[in-house]
């Protein structure tokens, strides 16, 4: 099955100065929500802007040094002047990101304490896009957007990263083999998985295995590898012309009808509903 990406994003340059090295706020390319077909890329280190990207699905992020397998909703942000890695080879992914450069904008990303160049992952998986709706807002509804408004919006989006990489630092308490699973769900969520197979990775019985995994973590592992599931179908919902089983058999249904029930007994809605009621993420190319 091959997956042709539909083109969402917008490009924005602010003109005040001709020579780009006195620009204090210069916002490049983006994109929401960008489906591309399998494939991992490799952009050089002859970039001189920052590259924000967040992964919606699993894949691969990072540097040539270093490249990750990274569940979904993922965050890089890669400095000027590194070799960046980001994809998937095992089949279609989906990703948001922009690019941002000049003298405020380097000065903001290097004050911030968020990592630089390492994946790091987010629990709020809406955080990204929203600061990349906003940021399109302010530089396409005003004939000079505002470099104060747009600094604030970047320096916002870093700080509520911050926080998120500060509640995921709370989880090291939890026991590493849980851990370990929960990372293994987010990265195969998508492929057949049993209680039986999951238990027997972390070497417990199944109802011990249950019973810590929910301890720690709030949810049962099976009713977790649901939610991975249905959230991925929402995001392939959102933008992509699949069929029901096409989504079903991506997000690990074989079966469409009982990936209908499971939607709609999670989302109150059918596929079909969510798909037709859902915000049209697309932003036309300027």
């Amino acid at each position: 099955m091959t997956l042709e990406p539909k083109l969402s994003g917008f490009q924005y340059n602010n003109k005040k100065h001709t020579d780009l090295q006195l620009q204090e706020c210069w916002m490049e390319a983006w994109s929401v929500h960008k489906v591309r077909i399998p494939k991992v890329f490799t952009l050089d280190k002859d970039l001189t802007n920052f590259l924000v990207m967040m992964m919606k699905t699993p894949g691969k992020l990072g540097t040539l040094n270093e490249i990750n397998d990274v569940p979904a909703y993922s965050l890089i942000i890669w400095e000027p002047a590194v070799e960046r890695v980001f994809g998937n080879d095992n089949g279609p992914f989906i990703h948001s990101w922009f690019y941002c450069l000049g003298s405020s904008i380097e000065k903001l990303f290097k004050s911030s304490p968020v990592p630089k160049n390492k994946p790091m992952q987010i629990s709020n998986h809406e955080l990204f896009d929203k600061y990349i709706l906003r940021l399109h807002d302010e530089v396409t509804a005003h004939e000079v957007p505002s470099d104060r408004i747009i600094l604030n919006l970047l320096d916002s989006l870093l700080v509520e990263v911050d926080r998120e990489i500060s509640v995921s630092n709370k989880l090291q308490h939890i026991p590493s083999n849980i851990l370990e699973l929960k990372s293994y769900l987010e990265a195969n969520f998508n492929k057949p998985i049993t209680l039986d197979d999951l238990s027997k990775k972390a070497n417990l019985s199944k109802n011990h295995f249950c019973a810590i995994y929910k301890k720690y973590l709030k949810i049962s592992p099976i009713e977790y590898l649901i939610d991975l599931r249905i959230e991925y179908a929402k995001e392939l919902l959102k933008n992509i012309d699949l069929t029901m089983a096409q989504i079903s058999q991506t997000v690990g249904y074989e079966d469409e009808f009982y990936f209908s029930r499971i939607f709609k007994k999670r989302q109150g809605i059918s596929p079909a509903k969510y798909r037709n009621l859902s915000p049209n993420l697309n932003i036309p190319v300027t």
